[in-house]
């Protein structure tokens, strides 16, 4: 109880921080907004624990009768909280224990380049996505919590100068494993011999 207290503690010293550093004639809901944005990243992640934790407390086994069941039609996950500094090939070298991974895309900003510190990770078999999620969701990396939950991504759509720039043979590969990101290369992972 008393570490829930220094948490909430934290986190509501951190909010008055914000609203301090705000203009005067800031309103209620961007306010409240600050609010649930901080205490919003960690209750996600307490959220997935609590579950799994029921889940386990009752007995319930296989992943028929499980939450995860929900999310058989997608093989994505969404991994939240990553240091910025991390690159595709270092999240895949993490990843990877819980199995194959076919995609992966880190979002990155447009103009610097620079990751987000969130990525979508598509495993081959979707039974991966939940050793990732109960494993993974709520650890520490570096120093950052990671969020990782189920997701349905789906491929960013290419703007209409790039598609056109594409041949039918780039198009055809972007529809196969392993192109999340665009057919650009800005954010394909190269190996160095």
């Amino acid at each position: 109880m008393h570490a829930v207290l220094v948490v909430l503690g934290a986190i509501i010293c951190i909010f008055f921080q914000r609203c301090l550093q705000q203009p005067s004639r800031v309103k209620l809901h961007r306010v409240l907004h600050l609010f649930c944005s901080c205490v919003d990243k960690m209750n996600i992640t307490k959220e997935i624990q609590r579950i799994n934790a029921a889940e386990q407390k009752r007995g319930i086994t296989g992943l028929n009768s499980s939450w995860h069941n929900d999310y058989k039609d997608t093989s994505w996950v969404f991994v939240g909280s990553l240091p910025k500094k991390l690159t595709e090939g270092d999240i895949i070298c993490v990843f990877s224990q819980w199995g194959e991974i076919e995609d992966i895309h880190l979002v990155r900003d447009e103009d610097t380049g620079e990751s987000k510190g969130f990525a979508f990770i598509k495993y081959e078999d979707w039974r991966s996505t939940v050793l990732a999620v109960d494993n993974f969701n709520g650890t520490s990396l570096l120093g950052r919590v990671l969020r990782v939950d189920h997701s349905r991504y789906e491929r960013p759509k290419l703007k209409k100068d790039e598609e056109e720039q594409l041949s039918l043979l780039d198009k055809a590969a972007l529809q196969q494993p392993g192109h999340a990101y665009h057919a650009g290369g800005r954010n394909k992972i190269e190996i160095e011999a």
